[in-house]
């Protein structure tokens, strides 16, 4: 047990120095005390019996010593977490938030949270019979009073930026502002798949969905440039985690509505042990220490009984189990000592008693690894998770300065957006030939400066009109180019300096640019964003022939799609280019 304590703290330390050198925010549930806390939980009761024993064997100097300070640490350690809890408790320093209409089941938060996790999504393989939830701390924030938030905030709804009601059916899920103070480096959220962490409310609009890796990636991007941007999110109050409930004493509230039975439990296996080392090394009856643990098993009972601890009825009844496996060994030992019952019989008796709850437990610990090994590697398994991206209309772009770097969220847009794809096929003379497609089925892409998002002032407005245009010879995510032209720019004027600024279109600028303005004329409508994509299709690459006129499945006019408006005139006039109109789903760029 010294050894193995010894090597969980210098690992310990080993990964909380990594983590002050190398990123922005050190959990809660990093902090030194907080690994060890749950090592104490497990190693009390073997540890307490060997010490016992070596005491009393009076095996050496050294080795008292050792077995001492165990005995001293295990009980230390429990009042002092019953110290803890009473004082977190008394002084409000932890509040009971009610998940539903039960007020048994909820959570212990932080009077006052400084950090911020994922959004706690329940991963288990069971989720009727273990509901556990993932969320992985990613960043620091301004300290948030939650007190005043439940106090202020009604329950049912919660009030949004502008006049919006969002419904929320439990305080847990209530919306709350939050300003990023630091963040953990990308690579550091142990989540491969999306893990949800808030949303950008500045622009009311248009509101970012970021996970945990792209606030991750912003914030490491903007912070080394810049020190004066802020990162303001709207995340659920569940999210928000404090240095009590999440620090050195969060086994005493992690799944608890009673958060007193960790020490207490420390402490009953301290002196379970010490009483098994008497049985052990007596060299009188072990009847005494037979009776003291059977007592010390019923009275524990009785106490987990009378609490019901654990939000969670299946961790209830183990923790009964155990205590009722306590006592009924206790009664068969006591059985052969005093009542005269034959060995082999107490040895069956017992047997009988640990192999059930043996099974019982080996499961249990199964059930609770492989929660945790999927909840990290495994796709989205529960139907949160797979409604979640059901719930963003666009893609939303935010581009660094100079084009160092770009990164892509989910986003929600209150304004219609209209998405056609234009693929420019060459022809062996004059200008290339416009094919048209407009999307179905495939969420349309936005795309801003990142400053121009997340500024306080002089709010981002939504254009009239979102291009996309290729690069030549440029790879990856960077290998296109994009422009927002707004409703009072000079349109042809942007439009002949985005033809222009790339080879695969410069060499017909103006005839492109007046049939896109042709275009934008014709099926553009105000409070509309049109986006349209500009894709140059290679001169090896075979293109098959435009479908004829006649086949209703391939073409079909340009506001004949699902976010065109009945009272919008025909596609107008035609320009001078051969167009063919198509209503086939094909993404060439990027």
């Amino acid at each position: 047990s010294t050894l193995c304590m010894l090597v969980l703290v210098a690992v310990h330390v080993v990964v909380v120095a990594r983590v002050c050198m190398f990123e922005g925010t050190l959990p809660h549930r990093l902090r030194l005390g907080t690994w060890e806390a749950h090592a104490v939980y497990l190693l009390a009761f073997p540890a307490c019996t060997a010490a016992t024993v070596v005491v009393a064997a009076e095996a050496g100097t050294m080795w008292t010593l050792v077995s001492a300070t165990w005995l001293t640490v295990c009980i230390c350690w429990s009042l002092l977490c019953l110290v803890g809890v009473w004082r977190a408790v008394t002084y409000e320093e932890v509040l009971w938030i009610a998940e539903d209409d039960d007020e048994d089941d909820g959570y212990y938060c932080d009077a006052e949270c400084d950090q911020l996790s994922s959004l706690p999504v329940n991963r288990s393989l069971c989720v009727g019979c273990f509901p556990w939830t993932w969320a992985s701390t990613i960043a620091d924030i301004e300290p948030v009073d939650v007190e005043d938030i439940l106090e202020r905030g009604p329950r049912g709804t919660a009030l949004l930026d502008g006049d919006d009601l969002e419904e929320v059916d439990s305080p847990g899920k209530m919306p709350v502002q939050v300003e990023v103070v630091s963040s953990r480096s990308s690579g550091s959220i142990c989540h491969p798949f999306f893990s949800h962490c808030g949303r950008v409310t500045g622009v009311s609009w248009l509101q970012a969905h970021m996970s945990s890796d792209v606030l991750c990636r912003l914030y490491s991007h903007l912070d080394q440039r810049y020190t004066d941007w802020e990162a303001m999110l709207t995340v659920e109050l569940r999210q928000l985690q404090g240095p009590i409930t999440h620090g050195v004493l969060s086994i005493c509230f992690d799944g608890m509505k009673w958060p007193w039975l960790y020490p207490l439990e420390v402490l009953f296996r301290s002196i379970a042990g010490m009483l098994t080392a008497v049985v052990i090394m007596s060299p009188f009856s072990p009847a005494p220490a037979l009776i003291g643990l059977a007592v010390l098993a019923v009275l524990f009972f009785v106490v987990v009984l009378l609490a019901l601890p654990h939000v969670h009825a299946v961790e209830n009844v183990l923790v009964l189990g155990t205590s009722m496996h306590v006592f009924a060994v206790s009664s068969a030992l006591l059985a052969q000592f005093v009542g005269g019952v034959e060995p082999p019989l107490c040895a069956m008796a017992c047997l009988g008693f640990s192999l059930p709850l043996l099974a019982i437990l080996i499961g249990y610990s199964l059930v609770v690894t492989l929660s945790l090994f999927s909840a990290v590697t495994c796709a989205p398994m529960s139907d949160e998770e797979a409604r979640a991206h059901t719930r963003y209309d666009v893609e939303l772009s935010l581009r660094g300065l100079k084009d160092q770097w770009v990164i892509t969220m989910p986003a929600s847009c209150s304004q219609p957006v209209d998405d056609v794809h234009i693929h420019l096929v060459p022809r062996p003379q004059g200008p290339p030939e416009l094919r048209f497609f407009v999307e179905k089925g495939e969420k349309p892409k936005l795309e801003f400066p990142v400053l121009d998002y997340l500024a306080t002032v002089h709010r981002l407005e939504p254009p009239q009109v979102m291009l996309f245009g290729p690069i030549t010879g440029a790879e990856g995510a960077l290998a296109y180019r994009s422009e927002a032209i707004y409703y009072d720019e000079d349109w042809q004027a942007l439009l002949y300096n985005f033809c222009d600024k790339d080879p695969s279109t410069r060499p017909h600028a103006g005839w492109l640019a007046k049939t896109l303005l042709d275009l934008i004329r014709s099926r553009s409508m105000r409070g509309v964003i049109l986006v349209l994509d500009l894709i140059a299709i290679p001169a090896h690459v075979l293109v098959p022939p435009a479908p004829d006129e006649e086949d209703e499945d391939m073409a079909q006019p340009l506001n004949g799609s699902a976010r065109s408006d009945d009272r919008r005139p025909p596609y107008g006039s035609r320009p001078t280019a051969n167009i063919e109109m198509w209503n086939r789903s094909g993404r060439g760029r990027r």
